[in-house]
Order: C-alpha cells, then sequence, then structure tokens
C-alpha cells in the first residue's frame, strides 16, 4: 500500500537539519509512531517549516547572455602571478566541493539509517500490539475529555412524578430531557397502560439525557378460569367431590333447614356458573336437618315440685305437660311421685312431659272418725 504521509512526516522531522526540530525524546517519536495508522495524513506530526533565507531569483537568456559579455570585456589579463592565483582559488574550490559532497553523503546515509531504524521500530511495535493498546489508550482519552467536558456543561432537571399517567402523559412530560427505558407488568391496581413504577423516584435531581426506567401496567393477569358447578341439594360428600374436579378447593358450613334434608347442601358462595381461578375456594352450607328434630334426654323429675319440674323441663328446652294427682304413702304430698316420660329418654326439643303429684297416703275410715272426734271435743 506504500508508505503512509504520517511515516514520511515522523521520518522528516527525525532528519531536520536543526537538532532543535527533531524528536527530543524517544517518547515523543515513540507517542506519534503509535498514531501513524490512526491519522494517516500526519497532521499531528509538529514540523517546524523552512525559512528560505536566501531566495532564487529568476532571469531569463538575454539577461543572462548580456551579464556575460560584459564579464568578458571588464575581464583584465591573467598574468602568471594571476594564473597561479587562480589554481590556488580552484583548488580551494574543490576542496569546498568535496566537503559538500562529504556532507550530503553523511546526512543521506543518516536519513538511509533513520528510515530503517524507523521501520524496525514500527514492524517491532505494531506486532506486539502497541499500536492497538494506543489506540484503545487514545480513544479512552478522548471519550474521558468528551464524559468530562460533557459532565461539566450537561444541566440537571428535577424529577416529575409520572406514576399514574399514560405512557404517552409521561412521555410529554419528560420532554426529551430524558432517555425512557420501558417495560411492562401485571397488576390489580392500576388499569392498563398507566405508569405503575419510576426509577429514580420524583424530585430526584438528574442529568439532562440520563435515563428513567418506567413500568406501565399490563392490566389484571388473566388466568385459566373455571366455571363453579351447581352443588346445591347435593350430599355433603357428592358437593366435596365435585368442586375437588373441578379445580376448587372446598370450605363447609351447617345450618337448620326446614326445606332442605339433613346432610344435603342448603347454599354455595360463589354462585354456581361464576368463571373464577383455579383453586379458588367454595363455601358450601349443609343442612343440619329442621331445628325441632333436635333431640335431648328428659331430666328426672321425682321429688320436684310441680313448679320446680317445669323450670327443670324448660332447661331441657322441654315444656311440662298435664299435672295428675295420686295418693302415694312414700312421697309427700306436693311433690312428683313419676313423670309420664322416663328420666333419660331421648325425645325432640320442645316435647311436653306430663307428671304425677302426690297427694300425700290415702284416709281410712278409723283415721276419719278419730279426727272427727277431736274437732267435736274441741
Amino acid at each position: 500500500d506504500g508508505i503512509p504521509d504520517s511515516l514520511e512526516k515522523i521520518i522528516l522531522k527525525c532528519t531536520m537539519k536543526k537538532p532543535e526540530d527533531r524528536y527530543q525524546t524517544a517518547d515523543e517519536l515513540i507517542a506519534d509512531l503509535k498514531l501513524v495508522f490512526e491519522d494517516t495524513s500526519g497532521e499531528y506530526v509538529g514540523i517546524v517549516p523552512t525559512i528560505d533565507d536566501s531566495p532564487t531569483i529568476m532571469i531569463d537568456q538575454n539577461e543572462l547572455t548580456q551579464r556575460i559579455q560584459t564579464n568578458d570585456d571588464t575581464q583584465p589579463v591573467e598574468d602568471s602571478d594571476s594564473n597561479a592565483y587562480l589554481e590556488e582559488d580552484d583548488e580551494e574550490e574543490e576542496t569546498g566541493m568535496n566537503s559538500k559532497i562529504e556532507k550530503l553523503v553523511i546526512v543521506l546515509a543518516a536519513v538511509v539509517g533513520a528510515i530503517i531504524l524507523i521501520s524496525i521500530v514500527v514492524f517491532v511495535v505494531k506486532s506486539s500490539g502497541l499500536f492497538k493498546s494506543g489506540k484503545s489508550t487514545t480513544q479512552s482519552t478522548i471519550a474521558a475529555t468528551t464524559e468530562a467536558k460533557h459532565h461539566n456543561t450537561t444541566e440537571k432537571y428535577t424529577v416529575d412524578n409520572y406514576i399514574g399517567l399514560s405512557l404517552e402523559a409521561a412521555r410529554e412530560a419528560i420532554d426529551n430531557k430524558f432517555k425512557i427505558n420501558v417495560t411492562e407488568e401485571y397488576s390489580d391496581t392500576y388499569a392498563k397502560g398507566l405508569v405503575m413504577q419510576q426509577d429514580p423516584e420524583s424530585d430526584t435531581e438528574l442529568e439532562e439525557g440520563k435515563t428513567i426506567k418506567l413500568v406501565v401496567s399490563k392490566g389484571q393477569k388473566i388466568e385459566d378460569k373455571v366455571s363453579v358447578p351447581d352443588v346445591r341439594s347435593k350430599t355433603k360428600s357428592g358437593a366435596q367431590s365435585e368442586l375437588k374436579a373441578a379445580g376448587l378447593k372446598v370450605s363447609i358450613k351447617e345450618a337448620y333447614s326446614d326445606d332442605v334434608a339433613k346432610g344435603e347442601v342448603i347454599s354455595q358462595t360463589p354462585s354456581h356458573g361464576s368463571k373464577v381461578s383455579k383453586n379458588t375456594t367454595v363455601v358450601i352450607t349443609v343442612s343440619k336437618g329442621k331445628k325441632e328434630d333436635q333431640t335431648v334426654s328428659v331430666p328426672n323429675l321425682r321429688y320436684y315440685t310441680e313448679s320446680e319440674a317445669s323450670q327443670e323441663l324448660q332447661r331441657f328446652g322441654l315444656s311440662l305437660g298435664s299435672v295428675l294427682t295420686e295418693y302415694s304413702d312414700s312421697v309427700e304430698k306436693g311433690l312428683v311421685i313419676r313423670q309420664r316420660i322416663s328420666s333419660g329418654s331421648k325425645v325432640k326439643k320442645g316435647t311436653a312431659v306430663g307428671i304425677y303429684v302426690s297427694l300425700g297416703p290415702r284416709q281410712t275410715a278409723t283415721t276419719a272418725d278419730e279426727e272427727s272426734t277431736t274437732t267435736d271435743e274441741e
């Protein structure tokens, strides 16, 4: 591809006539060599321009001929002494010419040596990857400088609150002051298309051109829905099996019912036909039957007074039935001798229980006469 201009300029600087115009240190030379293939124009090579103190004067042919003739006409006749002088002068001139040629050879040798030296240095440096390193270093330096300038000149703005705004409204509010990174998530709180999160938070000072992260709602997540089966009037076990087969959970409550037989489902929540997510809990209410169908044990009422027996029956959810009287030699008058439903029997709540109350011992005829005589004597 040929030698790049940048390398030629480096060689030229190495061979400048004045030492002060050349590279002063090896580090300066290596620094420029690293940039040879990055900037082939070589504008970065500082070469001191050569100042021409003796400019060439151009004359035409007629003027040149006239000057030669003038010199010939005014030339004095040479004598032997002058010839000797001229010979000495010629020798001095020849000696001067030899000195110039010698200097030229030395300069050319220096140039060739410099070219060979620079070529070797370039080859070694390029092979070792220093050019690449130099490029990376240069790029890093430029990037760092640019970043520093940017940092010093970038304006800061206060971040507003974008939560609850639509994405379009948030973009308008940001107004190109910041970059925007948008992601989407499901939300049960924010409607679809509204900003639900932001980073950084509002009232934060942020440099112009920095990135704001916005999370936009995708709305509620639509999961696989199932239809709730109708389990009313089914047995408790049957309802449980059907609901579990539909992918639902079951919770059971119990209640009395005049219309639904004991052990069957009275109601359910959610209602049948509702669309719900899998594993939703369905509450079913199972009948305990009619309230009066409950049974209780009849208490023992013997030796209770009529009033006490009535209170005891009420305590068990029963009522006092018929009250009959009869004589008793063993039970004091006014106390319960026996009851129409034996104690310990299971009866429905509200059942009436009859009792027999003692009249005391039965009186005989002798006893009646004695009582009558005693009364007369008094």
